[in-house]
């Protein structure tokens, strides 16, 4: 603890706290938004796919919808549990990138589902592109050189959700990376109030 010379009592205090494991949540069902325009063509469409699968089997999800947009909406496909993802991947990468990138195409109330999940850079270039979300956690990741990672961070924390740069760590990594429980010091509570902390 030390005064600085506003007269102003500052300190600093270095905490480990000790973190537990925490139960991985299934999801049952999920929404996935993949990005066709063409900027798709920059990203590492096997690495997403590859991480895809794994996700899929890592948190036990029995029903699939894949929802493909660029500027608009181009198709909603949905995959049952019985599904191999071989015909899965085949489908992602049928899609051919074109067009330009509007996020208002994201819009989680379109199909209720238990998360959602954004393969996008991010990067808008047309209409509005405001992320329509809802109560469920929007997970965002790419494999893409370039990024609005801001964005893609800001919407997914908004909804407890998380952002993951899948090119720049391997596909084990960033699985292990979901499954840790996140912690965040919001504030510091003192004798006499909660004091805020800016992020």
């Amino acid at each position: 603890s030390y005064v600085t010379g506003d007269s102003v009592s500052r300190f600093a205090l270095h905490v480990k706290p000790m973190l537990g494991n925490y139960p991985v949540p299934n999801f049952k069902s999920i929404v996935v938004f993949w990005d066709v325009s063409s900027s798709a063509a920059k990203r590492n469409i096997s690495k997403e796919t590859d991480f895809l699968e794994k996700f899929i089997n890592n948190r036990s999800v029995e029903e699939l919808t894949i929802i493909t947009f660029s500027n608009t909406v181009h198709a909603i496909k949905r995959f049952g549990r019985n599904t191999g993802f071989k015909k899965i991947r085949a489908y992602l990468f049928s899609q051919k990138p074109d067009g330009g990138t509007d996020l208002s195409s994201v819009n989680c109330n379109l199909i209720p589902a238990n998360a959602y999940l954004l393969f996008s850079d991010g990067l808008n270039n047309f209409g509005t592109g405001l992320i329509q979300t809802n109560n469920q956690p929007l997970y965002c990741f790419h494999a893409a050189p370039s990024a609005n990672h801001f964005l893609l961070e800001a919407t997914a924390k908004k909804t407890n959700g998380r952002y993951v740069n899948l090119q720049l760590i391997e596909l084990s990594d960033a699985i292990n990376q979901l499954n840790r429980q996140q912690h965040i010091l919001t504030g510091v509570r003192t004798k006499d109030s909660l004091v805020p902390v800016c992020l």
